[in-house]
């Protein structure tokens, strides 16, 4: 119970602290999806991605969804804010910037470790070539940067090849199947589905999104609904998720970060 109580004030102060300097929005030319409300979205992306890990060095169970949601917000900020990138400035440089972003301290970092366990045990080309490319990683850390490499790709192909961008949201869509049908062992890429694609969704239609889904707070406590639903479903001492099927259960992730993830975009943004 200590543990639960002190993983409750820690959030309190995370949230708090974060969300306190962005009081006065007006100031910032805070706006639906703004560059200031996606950073705000990253930060609560990644603070619930922090909760989620400190749960698991001391064994809370409670915060298991709380990762997966984390990610799934930052994926759909990422999303969102390359295509926005992509209706302005088309795809120039749009292969360096991410490499000079995401792959080139990543890296740094891999070459400084291969230096320290050339020390003791030499790795082999083949190794060392997979580790740079992120086919194999030293550690399952990484997985993200597996995960986000895989949507740039599928992001420059898409709009290298196609010039409608329903057409080319939709093959993003199709795009997150495909990724999960070569990945159902891996739930971390599974529950992520569709997360940066619902980013590309909400950039072309953005319009839509805040006139007809984010003003009616009926849909938001709805979503926040079924959220909370599920978690006491999942929770519920009696129900037993070794029942569900790899797409059951990927399925009920996937609507539970569709879920809250809008009610805290929405909650974000009021």
């Amino acid at each position: 119970m200590l543990k639960i109580n002190l993983l409750i004030i820690f959030i309190l102060v995370l949230f708090l602290s974060f969300l306190l300097p962005f009081k006065d929005t007006k100031k910032l030319n805070y706006s639906f999806m703004s560059m200031s409300h996606t950073n705000i979205v990253k930060g609560i992306g990644i603070i619930l991605i922090v909760i989620h890990h400190i749960g698991q060095v001391y064994a809370i169970h409670l915060t298991d969804q709380i990762g997966p949601l984390g990610v799934f917000l930052f994926l759909a900020a990422s999303g969102y804010g390359i295509n926005e990138s992509f209706k302005k400035r088309g795809l120039d440089h749009y292969l360096i910037k991410r490499i000079k972003k995401v792959f080139v301290p990543y890296w740094v970092l891999m070459i400084f470790l291969i230096g320290i366990f050339m020390i003791s045990d030499f790795p082999g080309i083949l190794e060392i070539a997979q580790q740079l490319l992120m086919i194999h990683l030293f550690t399952g850390f990484y997985w993200f940067l597996q995960l986000i490499a895989v949507w740039y790709i599928a992001f420059f192909v898409t709009g290298l090849l196609i010039q409608n961008s329903a057409i080319r949201t939709t093959l993003l869509f199709a795009a997150g199947i495909l990724i999960t049908w070569f990945n159902l062992d891996n739930q971390l890429f599974s529950f992520q589905i569709f997360s940066f694609p619902f980013g590309v969704l909400i950039s072309n239609y953005k319009e839509w999104f805040q006139k007809r889904l984010f003003n009616k707070p009926v849909i938001l406590v709805l979503m926040l609904a079924i959220g909370i639903a599920e978690v006491l479903l999942l929770r519920n001492p009696t129900f037993d998720s070794h029942y569900l099927t790899a797409f059951n259960f990927i399925a009920m992730q996937v609507i539970f970060n569709f879920s809250f993830g809008m009610f805290l975009l929405f909650i974000s943004y009021i």
